[in-house]
């Protein structure tokens, strides 16, 4: 079951890690994240979990490296430090430094889901767990 999630989650951290590359991001780049994620079983808010609690802890270091990775995170190493949060929550989250940095991004792609979405009758069912609070 675990290998199921994990091949679920990979096309989404692989989307959602785009935020914390050395890359500006242009329109395309929203709807083509938008459009993986809008291809994903997740919710809205499950997805902003996902961003906040795997996909962040693992990649937030990127934006604080003068020479960090620009093309993109490898599947493998997505694997190998994403995975690792998948679907722990802590008790008392953690704050998010570097906002400023990524969160414009899921602004404009969360506006794209929603259009994606509500165009094509979809809500992103879940078919793994996450928890919820």
């Amino acid at each position: 079951m675990m290998q199921d999630l994990l091949l679920t989650r990979l096309p989404v951290w692989r989307a959602l890690s785009e935020f914390f590359l050395d890359t500006e991001l242009g329109e395309s780049d929203y709807e083509r994240i938008a459009a993986v994620l809008g291809n994903s079983p997740y919710t809205e808010q499950q997805l902003g979990e996902i961003l906040r609690y795997e996909v962040y802890p693992a990649c937030r270091w990127n934006l604080m490296i003068a020479t960090g990775e620009w093309l993109a995170f490898s599947d493998e190493w997505l694997l190998a430090n994403v995975a690792r949060h998948c679907d722990k929550r802590p008790r008392f989250p953690w704050p998010i430094w570097f906002a400023d940095a990524f969160m414009p991004h899921w602004r404009r792609v969360r506006v794209i889901l929603n259009e994606m979405r509500r165009e094509d009758g979809t809500l992103g069912k879940l078919s793994g767990s996450t928890n919820r609070r």
